[in-house]
């Protein structure tokens, strides 16, 4: 199963932005759907980069993948 999402978890959102992103209700509901659910790949693109993350963490913005 994958996830895909625009915004992030919050605790990768203290990974990427050092500080300077702020958690707010939506991120602390993607953390529990993390908790809660089983996924391979995680893709997501709000923060405007290119990063694999704890491996299954795919932050794109320049790249565009097929999700079947």
């Amino acid at each position: 199963m994958k996830k895909l999402t625009n915004q992030f978890i919050s605790i990768i959102v203290d990974q990427l932005g050092a500080g300077g992103y702020a958690h707010d209700p939506l991120t602390d509901y993607l953390e529990e759907v993390k908790e809660r659910t089983r996924f391979h790949y995680w893709l997501f693109g709000h923060y405007h980069d290119n990063k694999i993350l704890d491996d299954r963490f795919v932050l794109l913005w320049e790249q565009m993948i097929r999700v079947v």
